[in-house]
């Protein structure tokens, strides 16, 4: 592709180069005319005879001066930022011979010149000096340059296109703002990269054009482009050495004839990765002239291990020691089909799970069928539950983002609350819908986290009591600064029943804890029995409020205050919680430390809290 820049000038200034050795002064002009004249400079004159002679005497001076074949440069008149460019353009030469350094000292005053033009600096004064054994370089800038006309046009077939014109405003380039020849070549790079996204391969600079006044300190911009047509997807040519073409095919975002778009091959491989499946994922576009506007695509994948084992042991407050064995088997099967079971134990419970994952035919990463069971024995305070479970599941992921769930569960309990014993067989129906989305890692800028939740139960379809139960969450984070971030989360749950005594307490609601009222212990507050045992409530509400200061780079520190209440009755009050804590970063997400009192109480209780794990 052509990328071309002219640049003109109506005026040119003659820059004063002083060279001053011991007791002497020596003066050259070196006519300045843009970019063009400085990369090629004219032939010999006088003035470069003078140059060429000060140069070398500067020479003679510094090797006396200094140890041998050392040049220190100092430059003065300029910010720091611009030092550093300065410095970068001005590196000594490789070769330390005195015929070198000579011709290096030569040169210094054109780098200097260019570097301060790239800036937009096109009337500044460099002066070259030695002294003490140093080459001094004294830079006046004067006025940058300042764009006074800007034209940007799009021709082609992206000019129509709604996902492609909004680049221009991703273009660093605006009117009267100081022309910099890094902020005009990312224009052009911006241009030309999102082309290349979005399938515009015929792509081409029309005319690219800067015009500087010197005299007016201005600049002219012009960049005009040729999209040309779109390309489109062909075939998707798959190479595995396990799967079939009609299981890898449900991965594919796109069909044959859709216009060409870079992000839907990111997003192939992306999902194939998270699968779990594949050892290497490879996603080529051909490219070449037999297939025209058309782009085959071949995917290349290797299948991964056939099992995988995990060992991971814990703390955390509510839950205390705890340990985890999990096996994964990623391939079952050549139609994707996998296998997760775990074992967990800790103080207050043990559980043993399994979980068969059949792929659906399209985008099977989050689309498929899910069966579950498993059982769970907890012992809190004074509840227990032994808890038996069978899920069978549909997950699919909706054209905005939600994961869908629809779902019916069997759950046969046997528990224990205060006073209360019973065994309960649940079979409920019911629906789930959750989305999430968070900015920046490992500390996350923004982000968000829905959840909702519906299930009932029939004692015509099977159940013990008449049941349903609705659960919503929010949790919304957003940072205000580089180092102040808040957090804000709201839960809601109701439970209805045609005997609320006999609903089992693992669907009951309780509060406390570090996800809902730090400064209480885990699950405590609910509605009592007469012996002041907490038995669970119909309703919740929790609110939680947290403001986080980062320092040291991994470290926050914490303030928090938490709400809320698991009742009966609307009367029921709220408990309060609030403290302070200290949170690092860890690469598989916060670690929270939380010193949290229960200031409802009037013995304002006291708790530690240790959790770890992602905030959204």
């Amino acid at each position: 592709m052509a990328r071309m820049a002219h640049l003109t000038e109506q005026k040119y200034q003659a820059v004063c180069l002083r060279y001053i050795g011991r007791g002497r002064e020596h003066r050259a002009h070196l006519p300045i005319s843009g970019l063009a004249q400085l990369a090629h400079p004219p032939v010999k004159t006088i003035s470069t005879a003078i140059r060429q002679i000060t140069a070398l005497l500067i020479l003679v001076v510094l090797l006396i001066a200094q140890p041998a074949n050392a040049i220190e440069i100092k430059i003065n008149g300029v910010p720091k930022d611009f030092r550093s460019t300065l410095r970068t353009t001005l590196e000594h030469p490789t070769d330390k011979s005195p015929e070198s350094l000579a011709e290096f000292i030569e040169i210094v005053p054109q780098r200097a010149q260019l570097a301060m033009q790239s800036h937009g600096y096109y009337n500044s004064i460099i002066e070259l000096r030695q002294l003490n054994g140093k080459l001094i370089l004294d830079v006046t800038a004067g006025e940058p340059v300042i764009i006074s006309k800007l034209i940007i046009n799009v021709e082609g077939e992206a000019r129509v296109d709604g996902k492609y014109m909004p680049v221009i405003g991703q273009i660093p380039l605006r009117r009267n703002l100081v022309f910099q020849h890094a902020d005009y070549e990312k224009a052009k790079d911006v241009l030309f990269d999102r082309a290349q996204d979005r399938g515009y391969f015929d792509f081409d600079f029309s005319q690219t054009e800067v015009r500087v006044s010197k005299k007016n300190n201005t600049a002219e911009v012009t960049l005009i482009v040729d999209s040309g047509s779109r390309y489109t997807f062909a075939t998707v040519e798959f190479v595995s050495d396990y799967f079939s073409d009609e299981f890898l095919r449900g991965y594919v975002p796109f069909e044959y004839g859709d216009p060409y778009e870079s992000s839907l091959l990111a997003s192939l491989s992306q999902q194939m990765q998270n699968t779990g499946f594949f050892s290497t994922v490879k996603v080529t576009p051909i490219r070449s002239d037999p297939f025209g506007e058309l782009v085959p695509i071949k995917v290349e994948v290797k299948k991964k291990d056939k099992n995988l084992l995990g060992l991971g042991v814990g703390f955390a407050t509510d839950t205390r020691a705890r340990g985890k064995i999990t096996w994964n088997r990623p391939l079952v099967n050549k139609k994707g089909h996998s296998f997760d079971a775990e074992l967990g134990v800790s103080e207050i419970n043990q559980n043993l799970s399994f979980q068969y994952r059949i792929p659906r035919s399209s985008n099977p990463l989050y689309n498929f069928w899910s069966l579950e069971t498993g059982i769970l024995n907890e012992q809190i305070e004074e509840q227990s539950s032994f808890l038996s479970t069978v899920n069978v599941q549909r997950i699919r992921r909706t054209r905005r983002d939600w994961t869908e769930s629809l779902f019916i569960r069997w759950e046969r309990e046997i528990f224990e609350a205060g006073e209360q014993r019973d065994l309960i067989n649940l079979v409920l129906p019911g629906i789930s819908y959750a989305k999430n989305r968070s900015v920046g890692f490992p500390f996350p800028t923004s982000g968000y986290s829905l959840q909702g939740t519906f299930l009932w139960g029939s004692q015509d379809l099977g159940s013990s009591i008449d049941f349903y139960k609705s659960e919503f969450n929010v949790k919304l984070l957003k940072s205000v600064s580089k180092k102040d971030t808040f957090i804000l989360a709201a839960r809601y749950g109701a439970i209805g029943s045609s005997d609320l005594e006999r609903v089992p307490t693992s669907q009951r609601f309780f509060v406390g804890g570090d996800r809902t009222i730090r400064g209480f212990p885990f699950r405590t507050l609910s509605p009592t029995d007469a012996n002041g045992d907490a038995i669970g409530g119909r309703f919740q509400e929790v609110l939680n409020l947290e403001y986080n200061r980062r320092f040291g780079g991994t470290w926050a520190l914490a303030l928090f205050a938490d709400a809320g209440r698991a009742f009966d009755e609307l009367d029921a009050p709220y408990q309060v919680g609030a403290g302070f804590g200290v949170r690092w970063f860890s690469p598989v997400g916060p670690f929270r430390i939380d010193f949290a009192f229960g200031i409802s109480e009037e013995d304002t209780p006291f708790q530690l809290h240790l959790s770890l794990g992602p905030e959204i």
